[in-house]
């Protein structure tokens, strides 16, 4: 008797296209991770999975993804029409970073995904050239132990802290100048938006998600996949101009009303009223 059921990821929307001959509610399957990782990443998510995206999704009745990228990646591939709508920035914030602290900002699960070992291969060529930056590194996992493990053999434990996960992500952002996100892929950051609201600006692999939320130069810097040589480059340049940092900082917080909760939950709201 629900009005409408939303299948969360791709799994629980495989599974409501295969169900929805059945039910009387209007269907809708909401991609939470980019068309790439779910379906271009060897051996994870839905890998060689394509036949069941083109069967089942077609069958629900709205189809959501995060970026145009992927909406228009769905089209050309299986010929799947999607409706974009972002998602929300998690807070706001009266008080912004002032981006003159010498202090680097990394936060995520420790995982293959996050890609923080391609961060600390990255921040170790920075060091070498510049010793007065740190950075903090905010997050758990499995790969954890070995992070540190890197930090130790290349002698970085006076330059790079690596603290749990927290529920203050605001302090951690009002204390650095720049967000490094190393991540192999991303569906849509919520640290990203977290950025854009604190004004701090953002050194990333240019991921389909990044490509589509950040411009290189405007809102920080796009790198090339996955070069940790040119990643060090841009957050020596980047480090190097408070100028260049307070330019990207204005333009990130003005893109960040985009992201605002009403402007989204609007957009949620007017897809509803069509069903």
């Amino acid at each position: 008797n629900y009005d409408v059921i939303i299948g969360v990821g791709g799994e629980y929307s495989l599974i409501l296209g295969c169900i929805s001959n059945y039910l009387v509610a209007k269907t809708i399957g909401w991609q939470h991770n980019s068309y790439d990782a779910y379906l271009k990443n060897k051996n994870r998510y839905f890998w060689q999975q394509d036949e069941l995206f083109k069967r089942y999704i077609p069958q629900l009745d709205e189809h959501i993804v995060l970026t145009e990228y992927d909406k228009n990646k769905y089209k050309s591939e299986m010929n799947l029409d999607s409706t974009v709508i972002h998602n929300p920035k998690s807070f706001e914030s009266n008080k912004k970073s002032s981006l003159k602290n010498k202090q680097f900002l990394a936060t995520g699960r420790f995982n293959y995904q996050k890609g923080f070992d391609l961060l600390i291969e990255s921040f170790k060529l920075f060091n070498e050239n510049n010793k007065e930056w740190k950075l903090i590194i905010i997050g758990d996992g499995e790969e954890k132990d070995k992070i540190n493990q890197k930090i130790d053999e290349y002698k970085l434990k006076d330059f790079v802290i690596v603290e749990d996960f927290t529920s203050n992500i605001t302090r951690y952002f009002i204390e650095s100048s720049i967000l490094l996100l190393p991540s192999r892929w991303e569906g849509m950051p919520m640290i990203v938006l977290e950025s854009m609201e604190m004004g701090v600006p953002i050194i990333s692999y240019n991921i389909s998600a990044c490509e589509q939320l950040l411009t290189t130069k405007k809102h920080g810097i796009l790198v090339d996949k996955f070069d940790i040589k040119k990643f060090a480059d841009a957050m020596l340049d980047l480090s190097n101009s408070y100028d260049l940092r307070i330019k990207l900082g204005k333009n990130l917080i003005e893109r960040s009303e985009d992201f605002g909760v009403d402007n989204i939950c609007s957009q949620w709201i007017k897809l509803l009223n069509t069903l």
